[in-house]
């Protein structure tokens, strides 16, 4: 799995501290604040053509998704649903069947969200850094 766990304020030392510009919101993984949870994760696709960073919330047993992206390369190829699926079901099998929530979601990407949440990949999304 392409799963790396980083400790809470320290992803800089564990992400890797390469910037790749076909990532308009998260060019270097280095530098992303993540939400204030004990378990927090970055993911890289296989082809490295998607990356996020997951965390889980032990308080509302859910799986947040305050970062998911997908690169210039093969964006508005109908990439992004393939790249989502392939994270949760590398969630699933790591952490276990938990929801999965979006937070943080910008404006542009809502209608990309409310599609997953339609098709039952993810169980809901907000445009704050709360549930």
């Amino acid at each position: 799995m392409n799963w790396e766990k980083i400790l809470k304020g320290e992803m800089e030392e564990y992400a890797p501290n390469e910037t790749d510009d076909s990532f308009t919101s998260m060019p270097n993984l280095a530098y992303i604040t993540l939400p204030d949870y004990d378990e927090s994760y970055y993911w890289i696709s296989d082809d490295e053509n998607s990356r996020a960073t997951v965390a889980f919330d032990e308080e509302n047993e859910v799986i947040i998704i305050p970062n998911f992206e997908v690169s210039l390369r093969v964006r508005e190829k109908g990439m992004a649903s393939q790249y989502l699926h392939e994270m949760i079901d590398d969630l699933h099998s790591n952490f276990g069947h938990y929801p999965v929530q979006a937070i943080d979601v910008d404006n542009h990407a809502i209608g990309f969200w409310k599609k997953m949440q339609n098709q039952g990949v993810i169980d809901g999304w907000t445009q704050g850094r709360t549930l």
